[in-house]
């Protein structure tokens, strides 16, 4: 019994990391940019319906757009810090005839990303910018 164990134990790792390690080498399927106060994504994939979530730590907000929409959502507001953004696409085939409209099943395609608001100006996140804040708040403390 013990050996059937450490064998399931070894197959749920395998998984994991199979279903984690293809997350890290996935391709885009969307273009970021930045216009203004707002972060746009051009999808590189057809789709019938999106959802887009932008978060930080005081911050969840999420719109569900429809294939021809310009899928962007206004940064207008939100206050300075890094933010994590999640594109969900889906196609006819997510969606169930019982009337799931697709929330809960997952994308065909998705992408996320992180993104940084200083001074109200968002740009693609920038870790040494932010090891500088760090080390400049450890300093204050």
């Amino acid at each position: 019994m013990f050996k059937h164990k450490k064998i399931r134990s070894k197959i749920g790792l395998a998984l994991f990391m199979s279903f984690s390690c293809g997350s890290l080498f996935a391709a885009n399927v969307a273009d970021v940019s930045f216009n203004g106060d707002s972060l746009s994504l051009t999808p590189l994939v057809s789709f019938d319906s999106a959802g887009l979530r932008v978060s930080s730590e005081n911050t969840d907000v999420t719109q569900v757009f429809q294939s021809g929409d310009n899928i962007s959502i206004s940064l207008s507001g939100m206050p300075d810090g890094a933010y994590k953004y999640e594109l969900g696409l889906h196609t006819k085939s997510d969606i169930d005839p019982a009337g799931d409209n697709g929330d809960s099943i997952p994308p065909d395609d998705s992408q996320s990303g992180q993104f940084q608001i200083i001074n109200g100006v968002a740009s693609v996140f920038d870790n040494a910018a932010n090891a500088e804040v760090a080390d400049v708040d450890a300093t204050n403390d």
